[in-house]
């Protein structure tokens, strides 16, 4: 169960910190960030960029894994593995959306 649950930690993780560092400054570039956060926004914004594909992707890869083997499992940790799944697809979703795409390239120049 601690697998599916750290999974699911990092499922969400991604998209919350990619909120954080990447579509909130992209949203208002008006706003001003106070005692030298910007670097911080910046340095986040890249990690989050270059690896929350990564660990998006391991994440996914690694749920699709456990529910494939037949092993028994507890039906907790299989609705917690399907709930991943579930977040991660959403996330896809909100990635491929224009307002997303116009985000990023925001950010990146």
């Amino acid at each position: 169960m601690t697998d599916a649950r750290l999974l699911l930690g990092s499922a969400l993780a991604v998209p919350a910190l990619f909120l954080l560092f990447v579509l909130l400054p992209a949203g208002d570039p008006n706003i001003g960030l106070p005692m030298n956060l910007d670097a911080l926004v910046g340095l986040g914004g890249v990690l989050v960029l270059v690896l929350g594909p990564f660990v998006w992707g391991v994440t996914g890869c690694a749920t699709v894994v456990a529910l494939w083997t037949r092993r028994p499992m507890p039906y907790a940790e299989r609705l917690t593995h399907v709930v991943t799944l579930a977040v991660l697809a959403a996330f896809l979703v909100v990635l491929m959306s224009e307002r997303t795409e116009a985000a990023i390239a925001w950010w990146l120049d």
